[in-house]
Order: C-alpha cells, then structure tokens, then sequence
C-alpha cells in the first residue's frame, strides 16, 4: 500500500519500486483476494486506531478514568475557589506567626495538619522563629483539578513573594519562590490545604 511506484517507459508494463511487473499476480490464483483482504484490514485498523491517534489538546481532560476503584472526573475550577485558596494561603502565614497550632490545624487536611503541626513545634522547641511580614501572590496557575467520588482536589502553581526576617532585629530580606500547593474540598465543605512542595 506504501511503496513507491517506479517509472516505466511508454508501451512498457509499469512495474512497482520492487521492479515485479503488476501482471505477475495472475500467476498466483488467489492473490487477489488476499490483497483484497489485507486492505479492508488495513481500513479497519485506521478506522480503529484513529481517534487514539490524532486527539485533540484537553481531550483527556474531558475523559473520565476509573482506577483503584474510584472514578475520576475533570473538575472546573471558579474565581471564587482561587480566592478561596488565596484566602488558606494568608491565613496559614497568620496562624504560623501566631504560633496558633490550633488554628492552624483547621486550614489543613488532618494528615497535612499533623505535618505543619510538628514541624512548627520543633521551630519553637529550638527557640528559633522565622516570620513573614508580608507574603503576596504574584502568579497562580492550576495544574489540575479534578473530583474522586464525593472529594474535590486542585492543584495550582504559586508565585509567592515574601518579606521575612528571623526576629533577631536583622533587616527583613524579600524572598521570591515557586511553590506546588495542593487543595482538597470534601462534601461540598470548605476547601483544606493537603500538601506545599517548593519546585525552586
């Protein structure tokens, strides 16, 4: 089906790029059919294969997925959740200056709460505190969303700045950083931070 057919001189039999004559498979009672054969097979895998081959950018987005049991589905993401995860990010850097592990835990999923929690615990056990005076959010920018059974997740890219100092009375110095947060919302309740991963 794909060769390359060879050019003949007038009056000559044209020949394909292997140089047989096209005639040559009279001599083979059958051949016929079996190129016959092979075509519609061929038509039939094209036909098949063709929506995987040539799909379109957000396709899969569209797509459902069932694995582990569970059915994922694609999620839209509204201005009002962006403010909402805007809204975790800045209270998180409150609770954290404030020490308030109370508080804090209730802006976390309980696995990443129990995280920030130890980890805030060992900063204050070793009498070193690091606060950020000011934090904005330069840039967000969603990876994924997506709802598995009745949990919603997000997850965005962040471009954070942030004034901080470690309360010695040094001047406080502006950090800018790229961090991956992950969200999740259960049950139609609040949204809940459930991971942070600096990508700098």
């Amino acid at each position: 089906m794909t060769e390359a057919w060879a050019a003949s001189a007038p009056g000559q039999t044209p020949t394909a790029g292997t140089g047989v004559p096209l005639h040559g498979l009279d001599h083979f009672p059958g051949t016929a059919w079996i190129v016959a054969a092979v075509a519609i097979l061929l038509v039939a895998l094209y036909v098949y294969f063709r929506p995987r081959l040539f799909r379109r950018p957000g396709d899969d987005e569209q797509d459902n997925s069932v694995f582990a049991g569970r059915t994922r589905q694609a999620l839209q993401i509204t201005g009002a959740d962006a403010a909402a995860f805007e809204a975790l990010i800045q209270n998180l850097n409150d609770c954290w200056r404030a020490n308030d592990i109370d508080a804090l835990s209730l802006l976390a999923t309980p696995s990443m709460a129990t995280r920030l929690t130890a980890r805030l615990q060992t900063q204050l056990s070793h009498d070193k505190n690091w606060y950020v005076h000011e934090l904005q959010l330069l840039r967000s920018d969603l990876i994924a969303a997506w709802r598995e059974d009745d949990i919603e997740h997000a997850q965005m890219n962040l471009r954070l700045s942030t004034l901080e100092s470690n309360g010695s009375g040094e001047t406080p110095r502006r950090y800018v950083s790229r961090e991956i947060w992950n969200f999740e919302r259960a049950g139609g309740q609040h949204w809940r931070i459930a991971g942070v991963r600096s990508v700098d």
